[in-house]
């Protein structure tokens, strides 16, 4: 590394103007390959981090939040093609007294856009989307130097936490159609129908339980399903199903999880019919479920997120 960049990166310490020129000189020596092994030469630096997040990288901290708690904040994570940071609970909804806040998803939702006498820290329920995303970004950088120990916090904490059901929306069915809703990152109601097949047995395995070193391999999925795992997960449904088996609790074996998709049985959709969504662990099964038939009165937790902020590189 030459002198000048090294002056450079002790004048931005406290010179904001210095700091973008650092960002400009560190993107002309070779981009953010370079920022990335810039800030790995020095994890404890703010300023190599704020060079490595200005080009774009991901990076993830654990911080104690005044409405969530125990928190990640995340830098640019993907979703779905936008890139976006926001402050991610690390654990269920409480309250003080330490118990899990369990509400009905109508009362999730409501509660995620309600005004600040009702929601102070615009805290929002994590659809099934954010929580994908958040796992395919930590499972693609498990390996990172940068990332390998919060990456493990992480898988940590959703060991812990998998065993519990955590509802992520509604679902009102009607024949093969379905109005699937949940909050979207600009934290809106976000509805949109979606083609819900009938299923087998009511469900579709997406992944068999499997040792860890073949992750990845998936079953085969219909086409007739295709549409509803976007609306779940985006674009990048298949690189997500992998993600959630490897951070699901493991088997008995200590396999990873096989990852079924639950669907209401078509006899029940003569009228509609409202369901929540939800991800949980299924002992019955050694498996994860991506639930998608509970009744909407049934009550639940959830995690949540704030302070989401869509970011844009025009350096």
């Amino acid at each position: 590394m030459d002198e000048a960049l090294r002056a450079l990166e002790r004048e931005a310490s406290n010179n904001p103007s210095a700091l973008v020129r650092l960002v400009a000189l560190v993107k002309h020596s070779g981009g953010l390959p370079y920022a990335t092994e810039f800030f790995t030469e020095k994890p404890t630096s703010t300023v190599r981090r704020s060079v490595y997040t200005a080009l774009g990288g991901f990076y993830v901290e654990p911080i104690q939040d005044e409405y969530l708690g125990p928190a990640w904040q995340l830098y640019n994570l993907p979703v779905n093609g936008e890139t976006w940071n926001l402050v991610y609970g690390r654990k269920l909804f409480k309250y003080k007294n330490g118990e899990n806040i369990r509400r009905t998803a109508d009362q999730h939702l409501e509660y995620s856009l309600a005004g600040l006498d009702m929601n102070p820290g615009g805290v929002v329920i994590a659809s099934t989307l954010v929580k994908g995303s958040i796992d395919l970004a930590m499972f693609e950088h498990k390996d990172a130097p940068l990332l390998s120990s919060p990456v493990a916090e992480y898988q940590k904490d959703q060991s812990e936490e998998t065993q519990y059901r955590r509802i992520a929306g509604k679902i009102a069915y009607t024949g093969e159609q379905a109005i699937l809703e949940d909050i979207a990152l600009n934290r809106t109601r976000h509805s949109r129908t979606v083609i819900a097949p009938a299923l087998d047995n009511d469900y579709l395995t997406l992944a068999f339980d499997q040792p860890e070193d073949e992750i990845g391999t998936l079953e085969h999925i219909p086409d007739n399903v295709i549409p509803l795992l976007t609306e779940l997960f985006g674009r990048d449904y298949p690189r997500i199903i992998p993600a959630i088996q490897y951070f699901a609790e493991r088997t008995r074996d200590g396999d990873l999880s096989l990852v079924i998709l639950w669907t209401l049985p078509f006899i029940d959709r003569s009228t509609p019919s409202q369901r929540f969504l939800s991800m949980e662990c299924y002992r019955r099964l050694d498996g994860f479920l991506i639930n998608c038939s509970d009744k909407v009165v049934s009550s639940g937790p959830a995690v949540g997120w704030r302070l989401a902020q869509k970011v844009v590189h025009n350096i």
